[in-house]
């Protein structure tokens, strides 16, 4: 006989995943104490352990759900393009509708999580999860690289997570949305010369 999470444990255990993710990629994971995300997600420190033993365990849930919430969304925004260019094309747009706060399902922005949960914490697992946050983005990006060029489709990846970095950064620490426009600009001068 299976058993099944009642409706309220599920969502208990969402708001404490929520409300932890909401602070920490605010503030950061290390300024944010564990009754301050109990008293965000209102469950009591009992419910907390039952989900997450330690810390480190509801931070990995918090990068799970990121990950699979900013993956489905690009993804979502790239089938809506014909493989190749204009999928990328639409990956940089994408990241400016992000970068400008017309994401709602991603929240405000204040930048990559994972690069700043990977800068801020040093687990192996926390760094494995951010790892392989990267990896998974660039198998979304891979098949329209490798239809534009089959020979240069790594090199081409490189180039375009340096840019959305490079975007990342700019956007969030001088509040530029544009910035992913300024690197589609230059991905679009790469791509032309690469062809």
């Amino acid at each position: 006989m299976s058993h099944t999470a009642t409706p309220t444990v599920v969502d208990k255990k969402q708001q404490l995943v929520s409300a932890a993710f909401q602070l920490f990629y605010q503030r950061g994971v290390h300024q944010v104490g564990i009754n301050e995300v109990l008293s965000a997600a209102g469950v009591a420190k009992k419910t907390l352990y039952h989900h997450f033993p330690a810390k480190q365990e509801l931070l990995l849930a918090v990068l799970e759900q990121r990950a699979t919430a900013w993956l489905d969304w690009m993804a979502g925004r790239l089938s809506q393009q014909p493989q190749g260019a204009p999928a990328l094309q639409c990956f940089f747009l994408a990241l400016h509708d992000w970068f400008a706060g017309e994401v709602p399902q991603l929240h405000s922005f204040h930048g990559c999580f994972f690069t700043k949960v990977a800068l801020e914490v040093q687990d192996p697992a926390v760094q494995a999860r951010c790892q392989q946050f990267r990896l998974d983005l660039a198998a979304l990006l891979m098949p329209h690289l490798q239809c534009c060029w089959p020979q240069q489709a790594a090199a081409q990846l490189d180039f375009m997570l340096l840019l959305k970095d490079g975007a990342e950064t700019q956007a969030a620490l001088q509040a530029v949305p544009a910035a992913a426009l300024r690197a589609l600009s230059l991905w679009q001068l790469s791509a032309r010369a690469a062809a």
